[in-house]
């Protein structure tokens, strides 16, 4: 949503449903110059008083930012990352860096940028903040569906309910398809974190059915 439309009132009409719930606010950068210089309708007062009225109502903002705009500078880059943390005090609960690229049909499709030291600064910002945000997760117990393995990681996959980030799980695979109890036990990167399955809840996706072979005969591996 946009930060320049949340007031008291818009506030506390969401929280009155969605408490909660992530809630996504665009902030692009932390400099009020380049703010405007890009188009922007909301300003860092605006996306402070939204965060911090937000959160006081119990949803999740999630902050959105982009670098290597156009007209970045040092000093542009410096002030986003010290927005992003001002952020994260208030209770943005989660801090997205995205690359800037140009979208055809827009005021900027000719325009291209490079990624220097002061636009990865934002980047790394965002994840050093994102991992913080869940060291604060460790210990908890929340509930969570196992839904699969990882392409890569040795692990299962599980999703917190209501939200949350995703989880590995170290287990058998029979708890693909199971709502658990997961215990976090440690952050794996600013996107993922561990768990340990405390307990298995009920089943919530139905077994697969055993393969058959081209014969029509259930295989020996079923």
């Amino acid at each position: 949503m946009k930060a320049c439309l949340v007031d008291e009132r818009s506030a506390r009409l969401l929280g009155r449903y969605l408490r909660g719930t992530p809630i996504h606010i665009g902030a692009e950068s932390g400099d009020d110059s380049l703010l405007e210089a890009i188009g922007r309708p909301a300003t860092t007062s605006d996306v402070e008083r939204a965060v911090r009225l937000l959160a006081r109502e119990g949803l999740e903002p999630y902050v959105y930012f982009i670098y290597a705009l156009p007209g970045e500078t040092p000093e542009s880059a410096r002030r986003t990352v010290e927005f992003m943390e001002r952020l994260w005090r208030l209770g943005a609960v989660k801090i997205t860096a995205y690359r800037f690229r140009p979208l055809p049909a827009t005021a900027f499709e000719s325009v291209r940028t490079e990624v220097s030291r002061h636009s990865a600064e934002v980047r790394d910002a965002a994840a050093r903040i994102n991992e913080r945000s869940k060291m604060l997760m460790v210990g908890r117990t929340v509930r969570a569906v196992v839904a699969g393995v990882h392409p890569v990681r040795r692990a299962l996959v599980a999703y917190p309910l209501p939200h949350g980030p995703v989880a590995l799980v170290r287990g058998p695979r029979s708890l693909v398809g199971w709502l658990v109890e997961l215990r976090i036990v440690d952050v794996v990167d600013d996107r993922m974190v561990e768990g340990v399955v405390v307990r298995r809840l009920r089943r919530v996706a139905p077994e697969r059915p055993p393969a058959a072979s081209s014969s029509g005969r259930l295989s020996p591996a079923a």
